[in-house]
């Protein structure tokens, strides 16, 4: 407690906004194996995997996905042993704050990793309705159904994506809103659903070859249809584009890590729901581990898959045709020539185009894109939660329904903060959500997990004893992740940020500015109260 004066009166203020936090260990062993796997899942899988190819058409696009996933596991493994050692809502921004600095740890794994998920809300919640519309374009050309197609190519359109985003958000919203227990519950259905597209994706892919693959392309979007844009594509000097936008097989995959390293956000998700799970040693050291692993083979075997299938030459050339679409230089005659309608290129369009009956349907179950995105609400609000606990956040956002044990006020404040995203995408504003900037912000916070990991035994050394207590060449386990992890997340900050548009940088720019405000006034304001830095940050929040 500390004393502070107010015309006259004293008045005594906690350190912290709560007791307790008041939310419930609700997660066990088998979720924390679900939440690496289910949460990273989205758009980099659905989408980058075959998008990439747009950017870097030579790229080995499979190798690519498993170096990006190097970083991910060495993070992983820090926040395991993180966890085991201090389990707490906020995790990662507790550990950041506690063990690296005050100021550097708020705005890195606080500030900026609530930005990145807010950016993460909005680029799902824009391109999951897209991912859905192709989807079902996909299945009504093979299925015959003129229903599926309207419906399809309609959520192709702005309005209908930013109408489908809405409804999202606002039950998002009610799911996250009644309590962790229902949220688990609709995770492990939605991780059914789409594991049974993957799976028979999977099966699709790699039982067919190119020539194949093309008859059944046309029997699916129309005889002549693959010629159509192999045609297309060359006459607007396919082979030349390929050329100037390649750096060589090497130069691309390189490149394209950047990209698909934003493929594995939210893998740390749950270090910021710690202080919700049972059995930390068990929860994040073995099933945790192991849930991340087994996500990365299957985004090794998935962008694998579809080269396998069709050709990278075939992929190249659609991404190349979804582009001129975009930008309209397509003329009639060529559409007309095309004859199918040029959707958003995702892993349902080219996997459910091999399928033929009930399989085709259920090769279609990608929804990752809008599924994964209940992981980012989950980050969102309770890194929120996290900030305004410790009083350097607006403390209403530490509100908590003491019926369903939700941080009611954070979930309303990520509600809003998503819709308003959603218009800035709406108007125009889109560009600055681009995976470059996910992926920089991503390895400036999970940079601050491995600092903390290697600050830890010498700053707290009584909380290392709660761990494994284990050293490794001399050093401690985790001195030794946290150097590995460092090393390999400075290359992916690089480049990211030589990835970022000019745009984005600003963006970025503009957030740092905002966010130093917001600390500096919240340390003042906390200090006028009587409550210092080092009072907040010199103490572990209670579980």
């Amino acid at each position: 407690m500390r004393g502070w004066s107010k015309m006259g009166e004293e008045i005594k203020i906690p350190v912290f906004t709560r007791k307790a936090t008041g939310l419930t260990k609700e997660i066990g062993p088998w979720t924390a194996w679900l939440i690496p796997w289910y949460s990273i899942a989205g758009s980099g899988i659905t989408i980058y995997a075959v998008q990439i190819y747009a950017i870097y058409p030579k790229a080995i696009g499979w190798i690519g996905m498993g170096l990006a996933g190097l970083p991910a596991i060495f993070s992983a493994i820090n926040i395991a042993l993180l966890g085991v050692c201090m389990p707490r809502s906020a995790g990662g921004y507790v550990w950041a704050t506690r063990f690296v600095d005050p100021f550097v740890g708020w705005l890195g794994a606080g500030w900026f990793y609530f930005f990145t998920y807010w950016l993460a809300i909005g680029l799902l919640t824009f391109v999951g309705p897209q991912t859905v519309g192709t989807m079902l374009t996909g299945l009504g050309y093979g299925l015959g159904s003129q229903i599926l197609i309207n419906v399809g190519v309609t959520l192709q359109k702005l309005w209908a994506v930013m109408i489908f985003s809405v409804l999202w958000n606002i039950f998002m919203l009610v799911l996250n809103a009644t309590g962790l227990r229902w949220f688990i519950r609709a995770m492990w259905i939605f991780w059914i659903i789409n594991f049974i597209g993957v799976f028979t994706s999977g099966v699709l892919y790699f039982t067919i070859t190119p020539d194949k693959a093309k008859v059944l392309w046309d029997a699916t979007w129309g005889t002549g249809t693959w010629d159509a844009i192999v045609r297309v594509t060359d006459a607007h000097n396919f082979s030349g584009w390929v050329e100037s936008a390649s750096k060589g097989v090497w130069g691309d995959t390189v490149a394209c890590m950047m990209y698909l390293f934003w493929a594995y956000t939210a893998w740390e998700t749950l270090a910021y729901v710690g202080g919700e799970v049972r059995s930390p040693r068990v929860s994040f050291l073995y099933f945790y581990v192991l849930g991340l692993a087994s996500c990365t083979l299957m985004y090794i075997f998935l962008t694998a898959g579809p080269v396998h299938a069709y050709g990278q030459d075939f992929l190249a050339r659609y991404n190349y045709l979804y582009t001129l679409y975009k930008n309209e230089e397509l003329t009639e005659a060529e559409m007309t020539e095309i004859g199918m309608p040029i959707i958003f290129p995702c892993q349902p369009l080219f996997s459910s185009s091999l399928g033929k009956g009930a399989v085709k349907v259920l090769a279609g179950f990608w929804f990752y894109p809008l599924t994964a995105v209940l992981a980012c609400y989950l980050a969102a609000t309770r890194v929120a939660f996290g900030m305004a606990f410790d009083r350097y956040f607006p403390e209403f956002l530490a509100t908590v329904s003491e019926r369903f044990h939700a941080p009611i006020g954070a979930s309303i404040f990520v509600f809003v903060m998503a819709l308003i995203l959603n218009v800035l995408v709406a108007t125009g504003y889109g560009i600055f959500v681009t995976a470059a900037s996910l992926s920089f912000y991503t390895a400036w916070f999970c940079m601050m997990y491995a600092w903390a990991a290697m600050s830890l035994p010498h700053k707290r050394p009584d909380v290392w004893e709660r761990g494994l207590k284990k050293k490794i060449f001399g050093i401690t386990e985790l001195e030794f992740f946290g150097f590995i992890a460092t090393i390999l997340l400075f290359m992916f900050l690089i480049l990211a940020a030589i990835g970022m548009s000019l745009m984005s940088l600003y963006i970025t720019t503009l957030w740092v500015a905002i966010g130093v405000i917001l600390w500096l006034f919240f340390r003042v304001r906390n200090e006028k109260r009587g409550i210092t830095p080092a009072d907040t940050f010199g103490e572990i929040p209670p579980a």
